[in-house]
């Protein structure tokens, strides 16, 4: 077990979907693939954030709208945050019954709030005219990358406030993350555009792969 508190391994030999511990034949429905885990890309390990007090911690939004903080070693939550409206939730379902929410595409998704991750306290949001589906990508010069929303627009933010800094139309939806690379001391960010869903109201148009350059400091 290393520093982080998780058990060495290759990235290539890991099997995520182990984790549901169901016989071999029975269907996972996603499986590793739909499960709440980030991966070192370097070494497979379980990657985890520690505590001002130097307990490793772990963080999850499931669909119900609340982020959860645990202690990874003894189990104990720290906080249970709501970062949506949350609203007769646990109401019975009938033919004329109350509004409630989180509705049925659940109240996170892949995106939410910035949140002080000792406390839970909310620190900006930012509200977007769509669904936010796509993933979320930070880097050291403190931005945040949203690629994007439902109708083919993607942003950069400031990580501080939460400010727009930029945005791009990119024609068409997007549903997965940014791959931020560096070639030739360049760095480049890669996102797939041109998702389609009968539930989201997304454009009809070809999927493509864009690529943006950021010009090096001495440029």
């Amino acid at each position: 077990m290393d520093s982080r508190g998780s058990t060495p391994g290759s990235a290539a030999t890991r099997d995520p979907a182990a984790s549901w511990k169901k016989e071999r034949d029975v269907p996972i429905s996603g499986g590793g693939t739909w499960t709440s885990y980030t991966l070192d890309p370097a070494d497979g390990l379980l990657l985890l954030f520690t505590s001002k007090d130097g307990r490793h911690m772990l963080a999850v939004a499931p669909k119900n709208g609340y982020l959860y903080d645990c202690d990874r070693a003894t189990g104990k939550r720290r906080y249970k945050t709501a970062i949506t409206t949350i609203e007769n939730a646990a109401a019975p379902l009938a033919s004329k019954g109350p509004h409630f929410c989180p509705g049925t595409q659940g109240g996170v998704e892949w995106n939410g709030p910035s949140c002080n991750p000792e406390t839970g306290k909310i620190k900006w949001r930012y509200k977007a005219p769509t669904p936010l589906l796509s993933g979320v990508t930070t880097t050291a010069g403190e931005l945040v990358f949203f690629f994007g929303d439902m109708v083919g627009h993607v942003f950069a933010l400031n990580a501080a406030n939460g400010e727009r800094l930029w945005s791009h139309e990119v024609h068409g939806a997007t549903g997965g993350g940014i791959i931020s690379y560096e070639v030739n001391g360049h760095q480049r960010l890669a996102v797939a555009a041109g998702m389609t869903s009968p539930i989201w109201p997304t454009p009809k148009t070809t999927g493509k792969i864009i690529v943006f350059g950021l010009k090096s400091p001495s440029q």
